[in-house]
């Protein structure tokens, strides 16, 4: 038996305008997400420089600036990831 593709006829494949551009989405979209890490571990860093700045210069507002920073943390980190659904087959507990 033989098999129905050949090796030429892949690389024609991987070769086509489509799987180039496809490709080039594909790095472009890992490009924006290197991008989206990068200003948020800026923000972090600011955000802590920021944060020492004002604890050193104002001991009379200290929880308000506490209670701001929370906040601007929990914006910051990043959301907890959903809870998946197992996949295949799960029998009732009756069965």
């Amino acid at each position: 038996m033989r098999p129905t593709s050949s090796p030429s006829r892949a690389r024609r494949c991987f070769r086509s305008d489509r799987a180039v551009a496809v490709n080039i989405e594909i790095m472009r979209t890992f490009v924006a997400l290197r991008r989206v890490v990068e200003v948020r571990d800026a923000l972090r860093r600011k955000l802590g420089e920021l944060e020492n700045r004002f604890e050193n210069r104002l001991a009379e507002h200290e929880t308000q600036l506490a209670q701001v920073f929370s906040v601007l943390r929990q914006l910051v980190a990043l959301p907890p990831l959903p809870k998946k659904r197992a996949i295949g087959f799960t029998p009732s507990e009756g069965e």
